[in-house]
């Protein structure tokens, strides 16, 4: 697939787009347009540098966002973790509480079986 005649790929920094602005990087093939979204300072160019701070500010946040994401998954996890002990537990008691009731209606039937012997 080849690329329309002048058009030009679009990086995204990031902020508030216009409508009907994408906030992503795409490819613009109108000139005019394309120089408005550089100018705005939304996207930049393949071949710009980024801001230093900016790209460094950008993976700190992420690194933090994707940490406390981390903390949060962990959490979780170990809340089902619990529940499931809990449930577990739970179902045994009953199953051990349902063969007891078992038991005891099966001696009742005994009993019953020798009374009427």
């Amino acid at each position: 697939m080849t690329k329309p005649k002048g058009e030009r790929l679009l990086i995204w920094k990031g902020g508030n787009p216009y409508p009907g602005w994408p906030a992503s990087d795409h490819e613009e093939a109108d000139p005019e347009v394309y120089q408005a979204k550089l100018a705005s300072g939304l996207y930049r160019g393949p071949d710009d540098k980024e801001d230093a701070t900016l790209e460094a500010g950008r993976r700190a946040a992420k690194a933090l966002a994707n940490a406390q994401a981390a903390k949060q998954a962990k959490e979780a996890a170990e809340r089902a973790e619990e529940a499931a002990e809990r449930a577990a537990k739970e179902a045994a008691d009953r199953k051990a509480a349902a063969t007891a009731r078992l038991a005891a209606a099966r001696r009742t039937l005994k009993e019953a079986d020798d009374a009427q012997s």
